[in-house]
């Protein structure tokens, strides 16, 4: 029987003790947590302490750990604080464990900040599985069964919590009380896929550490991409949440729905391409039909040319599962001796075919115009306008989805494409049109924008890639 301590007491780790209880196979020695006092810990910790038949051992400081006594075969950590590296630190250095204890982690952030502590040589006492994409064995996958092969790309959803939110949103938007981005956020953390407020999630930095990780693993890539590379659903200091108009516009005129897509991709050059955004993709895709909390990828490489998984990615069951997995588990999949590359590629690199823009303006004359001529000074090229009628849903703002106040009904949301340009150019050019009073309204974050995500033939494999 394997002993382990556990490091944190939210959700995931009381569903991890939960789990080790009705297995028998573990043995829980200690649990760790520094404020085991709230309501929801101490009645999770009387449910489990009465299935179990005995009393838990709490202790609330690292401090409190006996190098003989509370020595255990596994630590497993579930803070999501990337300070909690200091438990790994100290277990190897204060209390001296060494490799033979390991310390099992579904923290993604604390993995993703301190990447080198977590592979190469210094990797032999941890394991990371759970920390992306828990219901999927990616990790294990990319380090073992197509570790001889060499990955040339991955493309997936890596947030359980966003693709819930955005496939509700979705299934709404025609209907007379359609479900807007924060009652589906109230919703997502009723079920436990979010914290409130959606922190981690909503800002698509939940997926960015988990394709670090990947991108560790695939390409040597040991450095934090750069903010410009990533962008959630929301949380955007400049630019506008998704709406559920953006939804109406992409179904209609564009034949896709929008997902919060994770791409990694090698390229000519030494530097991989690095891109966390909502995107707009086709409908004919399997990408387009994952729901619910559910995570996805597809895995491009040399000789294996295609691989593609999904499950679970959200909630603590699978996420304590991937954990006491790790913990049965003998193997170490995080040791590598691969070359270390520094950098992603940059924003001004990243280039799409075509990109869906959305706006809001006042219903006048001339505002198009003002705005075609901005982008043509910038060197971008309109692709196409679309405009619902004005019997059709979307054609106005939903007050519940994007409040004017009283010049409500002046104000309209409108598409337009643009042709092939890169990230940089586009978040430079919408950043910096000038709002006339005369055709916009007073509040900010008036510009909402998506790649539009394509499957081009390479080497006669359909894929979706950043051009170059």
């Amino acid at each position: 029987m394997k002993t382990i301590g556990i490091i944190g007491f939210g959700n995931i780790n009381q569903e991890v003790a939960r789990q080790a209880v009705n297995s028998n196979k573990i043995e829980i020695k200690w649990i760790l947590d520094r404020s085991p006092s709230k309501k929801a810990k101490k009645e999770a910790r009387k449910q489990i302490e009465k299935s179990l038949g005995k009393k838990l051992r709490f202790i609330k400081s690292k401090d409190k750990l006996q190098s003989d006594s509370d020595k255990v075969d596994v630590i497993v950590e579930a803070t999501g604080a990337i300070d909690a590296i200091e438990y790994l630190r100290y277990k190897r250095d204060n209390l001296n464990w060494g490799d033979e204890v390991l310390f099992v982690t579904a923290n993604k952030a604390m993995v993703a900040n301190h990447l080198p502590e977590f592979f190469g040589s210094n990797s032999n006492d941890v394991r990371i599985e759970a920390a992306v994409a828990a219901g999927l064995p990616l990790i294990r996958s990319l380090s073992e069964h197509i570790a001889a092969d060499e990955v040339q790309g991955m493309v997936g959803i890596l947030n359980g919590t966003t693709n819930f939110m955005l496939d509700e949103m979705e299934k709404t938007i025609y209907a007379s009380e359609n479900q807007t981005y924060d009652m589906v956020l109230d919703e997502s953390v009723e079920k436990g896929y979010a914290e409130p407020g959606g922190a981690g999630d909503v800002d698509g930095q939940d997926a960015a550490y988990k394709l670090q990780i990947l991108s560790r693993i695939a390409f040597g890539t040991e450095i934090a991409p750069d903010p410009d590379l990533v962008r959630g659903i929301d949380d955007n200091k400049t630019f506008d949440r998704i709406r559920s108009v953006d939804f109406i516009y992409a179904n209609k005129y564009l034949d896709s729905t929008i997902k919060l897509v994770a791409i990694a991709q090698s390229s000519s050059k030494t530097e991989p391409f690095f891109l966390v955004y909502p995107m707009l993709v086709p409908k004919s895709s399997k990408l387009s039909a994952i729901k619910g909390p559910d995570n996805y990828i597809e895995i491009y490489s040399k000789y294996l040319v295609y691989t593609d998984m999904q499950g679970k990615g959200a909630g603590p069951e699978p996420t304590a599962c991937a954990m006491l997995a790790d913990v049965l588990s003998h193997k170490n999949c995080n040791s590598d001796s691969q070359q270390l590359i520094k950098d992603f590629r940059s924003n001004d690199e990243i280039y799409f075919s075509r990109w869906m823009v959305r706006g809001s303006c006042y219903d006048l004359p001339g505002v198009l115009a003002h705005i075609f001529q901005h982008f043509e000074n910038k060197g971008i090229s309109i692709d196409e306008v679309f405009q619902l009628q004005a019997d059709e849903v979307g054609c106005k703002w939903d007050k519940k989805d994007r409040d004017f106040g009283k010049e409500q009904e002046k104000i309209l949301p409108f598409v337009f494409t643009v042709t092939k340009t890169n990230l940089s150019k586009l978040q430079e050019a919408l950043s910096t049109v000038k709002l006339d009073k005369k055709f916009f309204p007073k509040q900010g974050k008036l510009f909402a924008f998506y790649p539009v995500l394509e499957r081009k033939l390479i080497n006669g494999v359909p894929k979706f890639v950043i051009e170059e």
